[in-house]
């Protein structure tokens, strides 16, 4: 039975995980009449923060247990998003038997249908492309508002938006994983490379958790979609929108976007477009992909362009993504925390036009670091810590690597190796989870490190 056809008023609903979107999914779930029994196999702080907003909204609650006596008595199953089929025998035997399994996300949409979503996915840059849209809408005089992996539930979200404001919502492979009517008017696809190989099967089951939202979408609707790489330009012919793409350099022959910095330019319906962009100040290849798509979204949502170029411009973009922190002995210190897999690590190296100390470690996803060997071979240094640090150091293979046991001594190392003129990196490439809470706060105690740095002596002959 699908939801469409369920009424929750006299729903069995299980929602498996006490993350965030799980509370959000508990709640949403029991305020509509369904009796509701949330499980997660350990402890985690969001339920027992929201204890009382459970209690008060019926929710039942079970700690430590990842199962039920038997799932024939739930009517629908409604994982958070690090649930996976993988680390969870019950959600793995629901699906498996055929029961309604739904993402927060599709039962948000199924519950509060919105017309005004944009949904943003991809490998890397989610984040700095959602934030991008809200801002360039928001100061184009059109209203917007984030949600989804960025840190606010979409079921939160849509609860209260007005039908004018468009949701941009960031979207893991996690949350697209189970979905099927989820379409946005706009979907935005920035790039693909490995990753969570911990949560998915393979590539394939993670590359096609992403097209979900894209096939289901309809002639009315516009993918934004990356040219420049061959993964995402491929699916154009399996979309059933109309088609824009971006780019790192001006296509004549596609409707799309470039940017270069100081001008937006390319094909819109047909026509040639070309405006200026007075001082943005991202900076990196990177970022002016990230700016081609956030820019053709907000054009495809009917922002006026020449508002959408004086937006730009005064975007700064995010803490922890490719965040100058400070020069210290006239090296620059570059906090990218949040590249937490190879592909973003790799696209923050080609963004920088000098010697690298590049500093790399935590928790390993699965990934494979070979390709970022290749990359990285230039650098001046590459220095490995955390969980994975001797890992990463065997698998890239390299003369100019060292394993050292933290972020302290990685830095400290990284101090005495730079020389004038530099750039040390912390760009990971893994999950902070081995010593950190996330990767926030992994960036912050590299900033606090780079302070320390600051008040040291000079060292000798600079």
């Amino acid at each position: 039975m699908s939801l469409v056809e369920l009424s929750l008023q006299d729903a069995k609903v299980l929602v498996v995980g006490g993350g965030m979107s799980g509370v959000a999914s508990a709640v949403l779930a029991a305020s509509n009449g369904a009796d509701v029994l949330l499980i997660d196999s350990g402890e985690p702080e969001y339920v027992n923060k929201n204890s009382d907003l459970l209690s008060e909204s019926g929710v039942q609650v079970s700690l430590g247990c990842d199962s039920v006596d038997s799932l024939d008595d739930y009517d629908l199953v409604l994982p958070s998003p690090g649930v996976s089929v993988h680390n969870s025998p019950v959600l793995g035997e629901a699906i498996a038997r055929g029961l309604e399994c739904q993402s927060e996300v599709e039962f948000a949409i199924r519950m509060f249908p919105h017309e005004r979503l944009i949904g943003v996915t991809g490998t890397n840059g989610k984040t700095t492309v959602t934030e991008l849209i809200v801002h360039l809408l928001s100061h184009s005089g059109v209203p917007a508002v984030k949600a989804g992996n960025i840190g606010t539930p979409l079921s939160d979200v849509l609860a209260g938006v007005d039908p004018d404001t468009w949701v941009v919502c960031e979207l893991s492979s996690f949350q697209l994983a189970l979905t099927e009517v989820f379409a946005p008017k706009i979907g935005v696809f920035l790039n693909f490379g490995e990753d969570h190989m911990d949560w998915h099967s393979d590539m394939t089951d993670y590359f096609e958790s992403k097209m979900t939202m894209f096939q289901a979408m309809n002639a009315d609707s516009h993918a934004i979609l990356s040219f420049d790489d061959p993964a995402v330009r491929g699916v154009a012919e399996r979309i059933p929108a109309r088609i824009t793409y971006f780019s790192a350099s001006n296509s004549k022959t596609v409707d799309g976007l470039s940017c270069d910095g100081n001008r937006m330019s390319g094909r819109i319906d047909g026509a040639p477009v070309n405006w200026e962009v007075d001082g943005m100040s991202l900076t990196g290849h990177h970022n002016m992909l990230n700016a081609a798509a956030a820019f053709a979204a907000a054009l495809r949502a009917g922002a006026a362009p020449k508002d959408l170029a004086s937006a730009l411009s005064r975007f700064n973009g995010l803490p922890h993504r490719v965040e100058t922190v400070s020069s210290v002995n006239n090296v620059t210190y570059i906090n990218d925390s949040k590249a937490t897999n190879p592909h973003a690590t790799a696209a923050a190296l080609a963004g920088l036009d000098r010697p690298v100390v590049l500093l790399l470690g935590g928790r390993n996803k699965g990934m494979d670091f070979s390709d970022l060997a290749s990359i990285a071979a230039d650098c001046r240094a590459i220095l490995c810590f955390g969980e994975s640090g001797e890992e990463i150091c065997s698998s890239m293979n390299l003369e100019r690597s060292e394993v050292l046991s933290g972020m302290r001594e990685a830095v400290y190392r990284a101090a005495e190796l730079a020389e004038e003129g530099d750039i040390v990196l912390m760009s990971p490439a893994c999950a902070s989870f081995d010593q950190f809470s996330g990767y926030a706060e992994r960036g912050e105690v590299f900033k606090n490190i780079v302070a320390e740095l600051e008040g040291a002596p000079a060292r000798s002959g600079s």
